[in-house]
Order: structure tokens, then sequence, then C-alpha cells
């Protein structure tokens, strides 16, 4: 749809649709309701491009979408963008979902009345079609999109990834080899594209080996702190507790060592643990150290993820490669960094 088709369906002109989406001039109440019903109805969003032409405001402007600010790993993303959109000149404008579908939607519904360049996404869920709608919309005004560690829907964007599956049958086949055999998992929600791969990953290594799992050992989380501590306490409880817990992130690993520690445990003595992405910032928290060694993880390459996102929305703003070229999908190699916590009964 453009300006002409809006106004055809809603029996004006063309002036008069322009007047009601820029605020020029005075329209009828009853005009501007038929206008916005048809603008609504046809999903329509103004071509940003030719607007920042007319106006000769062409901004250097992108939006950066994280899922929770609090979480380190997203905030050493959202450093590294910003560090690399410095060189180029960029203001990133920083959006902080905070894990709720709606707070995202609200953003992505804003975003289409910002003057951006471009968008770096982290996308709460893989299966949230009101979000994979908005960024088709987004990217059909011209407003290039780049996806980062999560995926959305069956849509195709610019991305870049790491294997997570692949990552996570890697670090379970560590526990496994460390002697382990009663292996739970805290995981992550299944709607978002990491918790569920990570899930594949622990159960195609358990059955990789001929391990049955017991239904009470997987634990669905929501990568929070407070669910994987009581998740934990509900695995120690267990008549036949597992021996080693494998994490789908940084806060699940940390409600685990909370309720370990509680329970009077020592990892690497009496049970194991190895999960996702690194805790430096909580090493002095009582439960932290309590643990008597250093912890075992799945390390993402944070600033290459970073780098390679910046690089392909900055081939799209420039025309290097046009909107018309197939996507590109980046999938990065992550490191099992061993330290000693994978063991058990040193």
């Amino acid at each position: 749809m453009n300006i002409y088709e809006i106004a055809k369906c809603a029996g004006v002109s063309p002036a008069t649709v322009s007047r009601v989406l820029n605020g020029t001039a005075p329209v009828k109440a009853e005009t501007r309701l038929r206008v916005l019903q048809v603008v609504q109805e046809q999903h329509y969003i103004p071509n940003l491009a030719a607007k920042n032409l007319s106006s000769q405001n062409v901004s250097n402007n992108i939006g950066l979408f994280v899922p929770d600010m609090d979480n380190p790993f997203f905030g050493a993303i959202t450093k590294c963008v910003t560090q690399i959109a410095d060189r180029y000149r960029y203001n990133v404008f920083l959006f902080n979902t905070d894990e709720m579908p709606e707070r995202e939607h609200r953003f992505l519904e804003t975003v289409k009345e910002q003057n951006l360049k471009g968008i770096i996404m982290i996308p709460l869920s893989g299966e949230d079609k009101e979000t994979e709608r908005y960024l088709l919309e987004i990217e059909q005004a011209h407003v290039p999109v780049v996806l980062i560690d999560r995926r959305i829907g069956n849509a195709v964007f610019d991305s870049v990834f790491t294997d997570d599956e692949e990552d996570a049958y890697r670090a379970v086949q560590v526990l496994i080899r460390a002697g382990h055999r009663k292996i739970a998992t805290i995981a992550g929600p299944q709607r978002s594209s990491p918790g569920f791969s990570r899930l594949q990953g622990y159960r195609r290594a358990l059955a990789a080996n001929g391990i049955e799992v017991p239904k009470e050992y997987v634990r669905i989380g929501n990568f929070k702190l407070q669910m994987a501590y009581e998740q934990t306490n509900q695995l120690l409880d267990l008549p036949d507790r597992p021996t080693a817990v494998f994490t789908s992130n940084n806060f699940s690993t940390l409600g685990a060592l909370q309720s370990i520690c509680e329970h009077g445990l020592k990892v690497g003595t009496d049970i194991s643990i190895l999960g996702f992405d690194e805790i430096e910032r909580w090493q002095w928290y009582p439960w932290v150290m309590h643990t008597g060694t250093e912890l075992s993880l799945v390390e993402r390459p944070v600033k290459q993820m970073a780098e390679e996102a910046m690089g392909l929305l900055q081939d799209r703003i420039t025309g290097q490669i046009q909107s018309s070229h197939a996507r590109r999908k980046m999938v990065l190699s992550n490191d099992i960094v061993l330290r000693g916590s994978e063991r058990l009964g040193k």
C-alpha cells in the first residue's frame, strides 16, 4: 500500500491522508478516523526513506532490542554493539523488552514511527507472530533488521547465531565422560530458540549414550535466577537426586548454585555443574564462593557476535548488499571452558 491507495480506500485525497499521518493541518474527526481505520486494516507503514528525503532529516540512529539488561550476557552484547556502532558514527537507541512480549510489541510499534537506519534485535520468542509481522513490515519500509542469538518464526532475516543444540550436546558429553549418568537440566523457556535448542542438545547427548532421562530431571525454567533456585531445590530433594546439573544460562547457574549451597553440598565434590555463559559479575556472592572450584561453562563469542551483526547491518544500510538480495545467516562456534566443576568426588 502507498499513500494514494490509502486515500482511495478511505475516499479522501492523498493530501488529506498526508495531513492525518503527519499532523501538518487540522482534519475533521470523522475523516481522520476513517483514514486511520484504513491504515490499521492495511498495516500501512509510511516509507521512512522517502519521508527522510523529503524532510532532509536523515538520522544516524539504529535500534538495539535486548530481552533483559540485568543479564550480563545481554549487557556485554549492548556494550560491544554500541562500541562498534560508534565507529560508524551511529547513535544506538536501546530497547530493553524485559522478557515481556507486550513491551516488545509496543516498542516495535514505536519504532515504526522513528527515523532509524536499522535494527539489531534479540527477540523474546521464536513463536511470536506479532513480532514477526512487525519486523517484516519494518523491513518493507526499507529499515534493515539483523537478529542476534534468537530466531523468530519462519521469517528470514540477516542473523548471527551460535549452535545452541550442538554446544549443549558437547557440554553434556563432557559430564558423561566425567562419569555422570544421572544428569538433570534447568532448561530455558521453550518459546525461546536457545531454550528449545539447548534442551534438544541435552536430550540428544543422553540418548547417544543410552542414558534414560527421568522426567523429574528435566525442569523447564525461564532463564531467571529465582525459578532456577526453586527447581534445583526440587531436584536435590528427590530420593534419587542427580549427580550433575546442566544449566541453560548464567542466571540458571546462579540459582542452582544458591540451592546447592543451602543444601550443604560442594560443587566438584558432592555434585557437578556445567552451564551457558560467564558469571564473573557474581563471583563474590556467598553461594558462588561456596562452590570450592571455578565453574566450567559454554562461553559464547560476544564481541564477534556484535561485530558480525553490525557488519551485516552496515552492508544493508550502505547498499553494499541490496535489500532484494538473499538474507545471510552466520553461525559462530562456542568454546567449552573446563575449570573443574564438571568433575565429581575430587
